[in-house]
């Protein structure tokens, strides 16, 4: 016979975190460094640099985001900003708003087909020696170059010219977020894709399931399907059409499922798996 204490055991396990079966990528980037409701689009491989509009800059900011050499790194196209991650963890994230901006990032013919120019009166600089600290805001105007590597920059033009337009656009114009979430659907519509199952064998028993990842002080957008054997989320964090990896969980691990609050829904599934090791 059970006892009670251990019928309510599963409902308070020991705390410890959903680990993913797929290998965690090493990078700085993550939502916290945007905007409260900006959202990351799409990133592509670019080799960065920047110079100052003014000389009396460069002696200022030495070693700095004003006076980059060619850095490789990824460059993130958001709703509100372009970032820059560079692949080397001593230099810090720049982030140039939408909003400081004089002109639409362009392209540069006179450097080639796969060059794009972006000019920015004020960037901000984070996560430098990758140390979680006060962002740094530098004043001046930087010409920023990114040279594309694998793929041409025509869609990151397309794309950052329609949230350039959004974000600039007049109080007396229909409102700029409505434009952005129209940009944002077809990412956030974006079916489950069956690649991403581990096993060939898995049977799907849901349709795509839309919902959010809940960590603290983030809500991952993506869709969740469950099969026979494992639960798997796939995020939206890419506006092309490309195959995103989705996080799985091992139902053979599950140890209890509690229904929870989300604001003011009662539309929250909290799931206990089984300690590691």
């Amino acid at each position: 016979m059970w006892s009670m204490k251990d019928a309510i055991k599963p409902l308070h396990p020991p705390s410890t975190p959903i680990t993913s079966t797929t290998t965690p990528t090493l990078q700085r980037f993550n939502h916290l460094l945007l905007e409260h409701g900006e959202k990351h689009l799409q990133d592509w491989a670019v080799v960065a640099s920047s110079s100052p509009q003014q000389l009396s800059a460069c002696e200022a900011l030495e070693n700095s985001s004003v006076n980059m050499g060619s850095i490789p790194g990824r460059l993130r196209l958001c709703s509100r900003s372009v970032v820059f991650e560079p692949e080397d963890y001593s230099r810090g994230i720049i982030r140039c708003p939408l909003i400081r901006m004089g002109a639409c990032p362009q392209l540069a013919n006179e450097e080639g087909d796969n060059v794009v120019t972006v000019n920015c009166a004020r960037h901000l600089v984070m996560k430098g020696n990758n140390v979680i600290a006060p962002f740094e805001s530098v004043e001046v105007e930087v010409m920023f170059r990114f040279t594309f590597l694998h793929s041409s920059p025509s869609r990151f033009l397309e794309l950052v010219a329609n949230l350039y337009a959004a974000v600039h656009r007049s109080s007396s114009s229909p409102s700029p977020s409505m434009n952005i979430s129209a940009l944002l659907r077809p990412m956030l519509d974006r079916p489950f894709d069956p690649s991403n199952l581990l096993s060939l064998t898995e049977t799907p028993k849901t349709g795509n399931l839309r919902c959010h990842l809940l960590s603290p002080l983030l809500s991952t957008p993506g869709c969740a399907i469950v099969t026979n054997e494992r639960i798997y989320f796939q995020p939206c964090d890419g506006i092309l059409s490309v195959s995103q990896k989705a996080k799985s969980w091992s139902i053979r691990d599950i140890i209890a499922v509690a229904r929870r609050y989300s604001g003011l829904d009662d539309a929250g599934l909290e799931i206990y798996m089984r300690e590691e090791g």
